[in-house]
C-alpha cells in the first residue's frame, strides 16, 4: 500500500485484496479482523465462493475449452467441481 501512496503518478491509485480461507466465520478474533480489513479495501472469501466467482466470470471461456477438449482430465475435474 505504501508503494501506491508514494508513487502518485502511476496508473493505479488503489487496490483491492482478498483473503481466501475456510471456516473463517468460526473464530471471533478472525471475524473482527475481517471487519477491520474492509475499511482498507480487503475482503475475505471462502474457497467455495472464490471458485463460484471464477466460474461465473469465465464461464463462456471454460465452456469453450471443455467443448474443444472434453476428455481433458483437468477440465473434467473442474466441470465436476462446478456441478457440485
Amino acid at each position: 500500500m505504501e508503494h501506491l501512496i508514494a508513487k502518485t503518478g502511476q496508473r493505479y491509485t488503489s487496490f483491492t485484496g482478498y483473503v481466501v480461507a475456510d471456516k473463517i466465520e468460526k473464530n471471533s478474533v478472525v471475524l473482527k479482523k475481517i471487519q477491520d480489513m474492509r475499511s482498507q479495501n480487503m475482503f475475505a472469501l471462502d474457497w467455495a465462493a472464490l471458485v463460484h466467482r471464477a466460474f461465473s466470470q469465465y464461464q463462456e471461456h471454460f465452456e469453450s475449452l471443455l467443448a474443444r477438449n472434453p476428455t481433458d482430465p483437468r477440465l473434467k475435474a473442474l466441470a465436476e467441481l462446478r456441478a457440485s
